[in-house]
């Protein structure tokens, strides 16, 4: 068993010690405080109809009540690790990969701007819904819907950088969308706290 010392801990500042926090914190405003966006993107996610968002399906209704954040990202429709895991018989469908990536200094030791991208990926026998609808683009609308201008504490404002088309394969693609992280030193003077406002 290894032992860490609080003291070492307590005494360390870098804003990676907030990574697990802003992915926790992301999850949560697409999956828990917004509900109508979560019921939809779980709708988009799990069920491999091209009406998945057709309103007073008593079967989908139930379906979308059995998954939590936790069943979601078990069962691999959210993932946290870089990881393209396609498996032959595989239930999954579609999904979301959440990445931190491109770290850099800012005028404020304490903070560091980084780029976050969602991959969203639907298998292409699926992606296509009800009136052209796009699948990961329909989810890609959600996800910046929710995320555009948030506060992620230690990291800054999310502000939009782009989206574009991501091909895997003959089966899978999807969309990859961006977004830079601004520290506002301003904020920050002012005592407001870290965490989404």
């Amino acid at each position: 068993m290894i032992r860490r010392s609080s003291s070492i801990v307590d005494a360390t500042r870098s804003s990676f010690f907030s990574y697990e926090k802003d992915l926790e914190l992301i999850i949560k405003k697409l999956f828990v405080e917004n509900p109508g966006y979560a019921e939809n993107l779980k709708r988009l996610l799990v069920i491999n109809k091209p009406d998945c968002l057709t309103l007073g399906n008593a079967s989908y209704d139930e379906l979308i009540k059995e998954y939590s954040v936790g069943r979601l990202k078990k069962e691999g429709y959210i993932r946290t690790i870089p990881r393209l895991a396609l498996k032959e018989h595989e239930d999954i469908k579609s999904f979301v990969i959440i990445m931190m990536d491109d770290f850099a200094p800012t005028s404020n030791d304490k903070y560091r701007d980084c780029l976050i991208t969602f991959y969203i990926f639907s298998e292409y026998e699926y992606a296509e819904m009800d009136n052209y609808e796009y699948r990961p683009i329909k989810i890609a609308g959600y996800i910046d819907s929710a995320m555009r201008d948030t506060r992620l504490g230690g990291l800054g404002t999310l502000k939009f950088s782009g989206a574009q088309q991501v091909p895997l394969n003959e089966y899978w693609g999807g969309v990859s969308l961006s977004y830079i992280t601004v520290h506002d030193e301003k904020k920050d003077e002012s005592g407001r706290q870290d965490g989404i406002s």
